[in-house]
């Protein structure tokens, strides 16, 4: 989700283009909750057939899975994908987690209960997983993400490579196995998450594919056995036992669809890949500054929603400001840690764009 280190070749600015598009999602689906016009019971005035925060979210993970793989075959050793890594994804967090913190503590007064524990449980992504004040908004995606980064840098070490067929059958049948074991014993496994890291998967066999590791037929193969796999796990997960107190928005029908639209983001760019048209200059510089976008947008929402803003003025503030916010954080924050991880004096910069 994180991830903004552009492969080489322009044939891949595509994946900018989805990471712009998710990212546009998830702002439009918390700005229209704040805004009042969706109700996170899924009962508001305009209520909606998906959860396009949800498909954003999606999204992000196929990228993940496709840029990931490619950055530690990159690296230099795992020395230096521990620090890019951790250099992408710590300044901007913790940067927010201040801001955050001010904002709770001094103007809202709100107390900083465990200190300890609180700080040590945001540094690890996990307030949000364990009841804490949670003071990064989306911070739940990120213990996600480094469970990806963890995972397949063990799979690499062990193995000797990405092995991309043989991680894909490990990839289903754990997938298919902890559903099942979710079914036999009514326990409470994050199936949703477990979703996710498949859309890693997903991803990884697209670059596999891209490369030229796996046939066409193979690749309308696989493709269909990740269809059938997602919606195993979310029909186990939300279809079986839905999660009542978040309401209707987690159903299994919204999931389905949430996570169909965030594949088809995927793929429609993916077709698109070659055309200019469709792969343009904004969507590649919104696609760098999606980390920024995911980050920055729930305090400020969070913050306008305090003041007493709701309906359309919320909508028409909210989104340009947070694109705002957004480029100048990633033009200070980010981009200085992105060249020291890449050891140079400047980082690739996106297209300008023309009036």
């Amino acid at each position: 989700m994180a991830e903004n280190a552009k492969p080489s070749s322009p044939r891949f600015a595509y994946i900018d283009c989805v990471r712009g598009l998710a990212a546009v999602f998830v702002l439009m689906q918390h700005t229209l909750e704040y805004a009042g016009f969706i109700n996170v019971l899924g009962k508001g005035s305009y209520n909606l057939i998906a959860n396009f925060g949800q498909a954003g979210v999606f999204a992000f993970f196929l990228v993940s899975g496709f840029v990931i793989p490619f950055s530690l075959e990159r690296s230099k050793s795992a020395r230096d994908f521990w620090i890019k890594r951790l250099l992408r994804i710590y300044p901007l967090y913790l940067f927010m987690f201040a801001m955050t913190f001010l904002v709770f503590t001094y103007v809202e007064g709100i107390p900083f209960e465990r200190p300890l524990l609180t700080i040590l449980g945001q540094l690890v992504f996990i307030n949000a997983w364990v009841g804490f004040q949670d003071y990064v908004g989306g911070s739940w995606t990120l213990v996600i993400e480094f469970t990806w980064y963890v995972g397949l840098f063990i799979w690499w070490r062990l193995t000797g490579g990405i092995h991309a067929k043989k991680l894909l059958i490990v990839a289903f049948v754990t997938a298919v196995t902890v559903s099942t074991i979710a079914i036999v014993y009514p326990t409470r496994i994050p199936l949703g998450s477990l979703g996710n890291l498949l859309a890693c998967c997903w991803g990884l066999f697209i670059l596999e594919y891209t490369k030229g590791r796996f046939s066409l037929r193979q690749f309308w193969l696989v493709n269909g056995v990740f269809v059938l796999v997602c919606v195993f796990v979310l029909y186990v997960g939300f279809g079986l036992r839905p999660v009542a107190r978040l309401g209707e928005m987690v159903n299994f029908p919204i999931f389905v669809a949430s996570w169909t639209i965030g594949a088809a983001t995927f793929f429609f760019f993916y077709l698109f890949r070659n055309s200019p048209a469709i792969c343009n200059r904004y969507l590649v510089l919104l696609g760098s500054i999606s980390y920024s976008v995911y980050l920055v947008h729930p305090l400020l929402l969070h913050v306008l929603s305090r003041y007493g803003v709701v309906g359309f003025p919320f909508v028409f503030i909210g989104i340009p400001a947070t694109i705002a916010i957004a480029t100048l954080t990633y033009r200070y924050i980010e981009q200085p840690f992105i060249r020291i991880g890449h050891g140079r004096k400047a980082a690739p910069q996106p297209n300008p764009v023309k009036a």
